[in-house]
């Protein structure tokens, strides 16, 4: 049994495991301190413990950059955090096979949906929303919440299904 594992790194980023019957397994908020970024010590004993249980197999990793809008201070901060969570996971789960994934790439594909609305634009603003909406169609029997820091939980759910369906094919 394979166990894909799909990887938000932003601040409100989130971490889930499915296997291959498409089971939810896990659906972790990455824990953040506003003074020291990602508690590493929680999310090292969360992946020994899954990797333990579950025998993770595939990890896709949404790879994101700083953007022009951000200061120094916070695109150094953002970067560093990034480069300690892509440590800490390769560190951990040694035997995965691991790969980075562009938004526009994973977003493209489980945002153009049949069964969702074909006016989907990759660059609106709307995207909240289709992760949602598609979360929702694809685990019909997990209920996901509307709040506006869920959204790194939705889009790490739809990197693991998208690692599970199309980026290892």
């Amino acid at each position: 049994m394979s166990i894909h594992v799909g990887v938000d790194c932003g601040r409100y980023g989130g971490i889930s495991l499915i296997n291959d019957q498409l089971t939810l397994l896990e659906n972790y908020r990455l824990p953040w301190t506003a003074t020291k970024g990602f508690n590493v010590r929680d999310i090292v004993n969360h992946l020994k413990d899954w990797d333990e249980c579950y025998n993770i197999t595939h990890v896709l990793i949404e790879e994101c950059y700083a953007t022009p809008m951000m200061s120094r201070k916070s695109s150094f901060s953002f970067g560093f955090n990034v480069g300690l969570l892509h440590g800490v996971l390769e560190s951990i789960l040694l035997n995965c096979r691991f790969d980075l994934i562009l938004p526009v790439n994973w977003m493209r594909k489980m945002h153009q949906r049949g069964d969702l609305d074909d006016s989907f634009d990759i660059y609106d603003k709307k995207t909240k929303g289709r992760s949602l909406q598609a979360c929702r169609m694809l685990y019909p029997d997990y209920v996901f919440s509307e709040k506006d820091n869920d959204d790194g939980l939705l889009d790490s759910l739809l990197i693991a299904h998208y690692s599970l369906n199309y980026h290892w094919k």
